[in-house]
């Protein structure tokens, strides 16, 4: 197989590769992905509000995310021609049959019910059957793409971060991210050792990271930035359609020059500051005995919730302006 890498053209044996090799190859890939030095670089680490944030980030117009990289394209084809697909199987492969595979380099990529899976069928590796190889190759290819800390996302999100032009400020669309992925694990601290120090990283300087990093811990800096992710995203709006999903959402005002189109079935829209001040089921319950609350539909539930909230606002206008 060949494969295109910053290296130039490389030709892979399918019938030797191994994971390590396959690593390998994915730190060569290009990270480029094409658009000015000074365009913002947008981070992104599981959802806002339910809605993914990765649909968020590739959602906005000249910007730097990894899926506008040669790598992101290549690991995310699944395609039937997927080279990646065929090269990391063929690797998985290749160490499950020669007894070489380490279950601990997909673990974290797994949830529980693949993982248990996964070791039932190793236990029975000395007498596979094509079906049994084929579903253990596949389940642990799988982890290794989203094994947050050293698999095939993860290389690609080291590279993508070391090579950050310096006057592209990094923004983080991680406000409910989960610290023990990627975003967290592997490319905070790798813009802590790469960077340099005048960086915008998540609304702070590479230097103010390293100064709390440094007095406090690798944990204390997660959490600054991921209660900074939530605050600029106070004013994405949010946008609901007629079951009272998230059809999407406008960050366009985190980005200069960026537009948004509205979504043709967006009903109800709101500010996620507005999402995060709403008030519980029960409270509403209790304020509303006569309401059956719970017969109301989503979206009629988000709309009596946004009108709390517009009442609340009212009403602390008036007690400021008739008791100052």
């Amino acid at each position: 197989m060949e494969l295109e890498t910053i290296d130039g053209i490389i030709n892979v044996n399918l019938d030797s590769v191994s994971l390590k090799d396959v690593s390998n190859i994915i730190s060569k890939l290009s990270v480029d992905a094409g658009v000015k030095d000074n365009a913002k670089t947008i981070l992104y680490s599981g959802s806002i509000n339910g809605y993914r944030t990765g649909d968020i980030a590739t959602s906005l117009s000249d910007v730097r995310i990894i899926d506008n990289t040669f790598v992101g394209k290549f690991l995310a084809d699944d395609s039937d021609t997927s080279k990646f697909n065929k090269l990391l199987e063929s690797a998985i492969r290749n160490e499950m049959e020669n007894g070489d595979f380490d279950i601990s380099s997909v673990a974290k990529g797994l949830r529980d019910k693949d993982y248990q899976r996964l070791l039932t069928l190793l236990d029975d590796a000395d007498s596979f059957t094509p079906e049994s190889l084929s579903e253990a190759v596949k389940l642990a290819s799988k982890g290794y793409k989203f094994e947050p800390t050293k698999g095939a996302w993860a290389i690609a999100s080291e590279q993508f971060i070391k090579e950050t032009p310096v006057g592209s400020e990094i923004i983080c669309l991680t406000a409910e991210a989960d610290l023990t992925r990627t975003w967290a694990q592997v490319e905070i601290p790798t813009a802590l050792k790469y960077l340099p120090e005048n960086q915008v990283f998540g609304g702070y300087t590479i230097a103010e990271l390293k100064s709390v990093y440094n007095s406090n811990g690798i944990e204390s800096v997660q959490n600054l930035l991921k209660n900074k992710a939530i605050d600029i995203t106070q004013n994405v709006k949010v946008h609901y359609g007629t079951n009272g999903k998230v059809v999407g959402m406008d960050a366009s005002n985190l980005i200069n020059g960026t537009s948004y189109v509205k979504p043709s079935e967006s009903v109800f829209e709101t500010t996620m500051g507005d999402i995060r001040n709403y008030i519980s089921d029960a409270e509403m319950s209790k304020l509303f005995p006569d309401v059956n609350f719970e017969n109301l539909s989503e979206l009629e539930k988000l709309q009596i919730r946004q009108l709390e909230l517009e009442y609340r606002r009212v009403n602390g206008i008036l007690v400021k302006l008739f008791y100052k």
